[in-house]
C-alpha cells in the first residue's frame, strides 16, 4: 500500500497529529535553513539568479563542448 493511501485510511487522530506536525517543522527547517545566511551571500545568489534569468549564463552544452577534450584527458572514471 503506497504511503498516501495509508495516510488517508489512519484513523488515529493522534498520528495524523503527529504527521502534520512532522511535515510543518520540516517546512520550517527549510524556510531556517535559508534565513541561516548572511546577507551578503543571499544577495549574490539572488544577483546570480537573476542573471541566468536574463539569459546570462553558460549552458551546459557549451561547457561541455569546450572542455570536451581535456575531460576526455583528464577525468579518471573509477
Amino acid at each position: 500500500m503506497e504511503l498516501l493511501e495509508r495516510i488517508e485510511t489512519l484513523n488515529d487522530l493522534s498520528l495524523v497529529k503527529e504527521l502534520t506536525f512532522l511535515l510543518n517543522e520540516k517546512q520550517k527547517k527549510e524556510k531556517d535553513y535559508w534565513d541561516k545566511y548572511l546577507d551578503n551571500f543571499k544577495k549574490e545568489i539572488e544577483a546570480s539568479i537573476a542573471d541566468l534569468d536574463q539569459g546570462n549564463g553558460i549552458s551546459d552544452e557549451e561547457v561541455m563542448k569546450k572542455y570536451d577534450d581535456w575531460l576526455k584527458k583528464n577525468l579518471v572514471i573509477c
